[in-house]
């Protein structure tokens, strides 16, 4: 199922709107296509797809969060609140969470993971990506 919404782009601002999926893989690549799809093109072009929204851009989901909740099932919730849900160790909470608000696509629970996952989307695009530990 595909949930499209207009929102004010995460990457570029609020004056720039984009339609995007909030239940998808990636909607932080997707907002940035948008936004300036030439940059976009040549990013992807010269250093590959764009990062991913966890494990410093490698995978959609963490590989495991605090609470014990199967990584996969956050992307049943909107982007915007995956890392947050992710970080929180408790179910109950992570349980209520997707009881009250799952069919929300504007739902935000901002998280210092989220941003970061922010600022890898905008260094790849420019062109820095960051060295890959190994």
């Amino acid at each position: 199922m595909t949930t499209a919404v207009e929102i004010s782009s995460l990457i570029a601002g609020p004056l720039f709107v984009v339609r995007i999926d909030p239940y998808g893989a990636n909607p932080l690549a997707d907002d940035y296509e948008q936004v300036n799809a030439a940059t976009y093109a040549a990013a992807l072009s010269e250093g590959g797809p764009p990062p991913k929204m966890f494990s410093a851009g490698t995978s959609d989901t963490p590989a495991f969060t605090a609470s014990g909740l199967d990584p996969k099932l956050l992307l049943k919730l909107p982007y915007t609140a995956r890392h947050a849900v992710a970080a929180e160790p408790d179910l109950a909470t992570v349980h209520g969470i997707f009881e009250q608000s799952a069919d929300d696509p504007f739902l935000t629970i901002w998280h210092e993971g989220f941003d970061a996952a922010i600022a890898r989307v905008r260094t790849w695009a420019i062109g820095r990506t960051a060295q890959v530990i190994q």
